[in-house]
């Protein structure tokens, strides 16, 4: 299978980590690859490199292309999952403390570890979230959510 792969939203204003980021993206491409998927990786050129085919900085019609060439994306709460939803493209959605009834779009898998992680305030800014890897499912139950 071949997978369009998101792990980072955009960068904070402050300059610090974003909450939304999967805190093991390296563990998740490697797994996906272990079980012979292409994964290839979208972001910013800033954002670390976990996918041996890395595309950066793409326009929106660049992103809709591959999109349409995967068979499925995984993505945290961040632009993906709403370009996939405009197109009609179903995936997978990580989620840790934001909430996938408000946020997520129903034609995708949204993965919410546990609701008791969600931020009080919704709306609130993300430079006031601090940064919790417990929120997020680890790689292995994220694979298997995926099937």
């Amino acid at each position: 299978m071949k997978i369009l792969f998101a792990p980072f939203a955009r960068k904070l204003r402050n300059g610090g980590i974003n909450p939304k980021n999967y805190p093991w993206p390296n563990n998740l491409v490697a797994l996906l690859e272990k079980r012979g998927n292409e994964v290839i990786q979208i972001g910013v050129k800033e954002e670390e490199k976990v996918a041996t085919r890395f595309e950066t900085d793409l326009s929106f019609q660049e992103v809709s292309r591959l999109l349409e060439e995967t068979d499925t994306f995984v993505a945290v709460d961040s632009f993906l999952q709403h370009a996939a939803w405009s197109i009609g493209k179903r995936g997978t959605v990580i989620f840790s403390q934001s909430d996938p009834k408000i946020f997520g779009h129903r034609i995708h898998n949204n993965l919410l570890k546990d609701r008791k992680y969600l931020r009080p305030n919704q709306f609130d800014l993300w430079e006031s979230t601090a940064v919790n890897d417990e929120a997020f499912f680890d790689c292995d139950e994220v694979y298997e959510r995926m099937k």
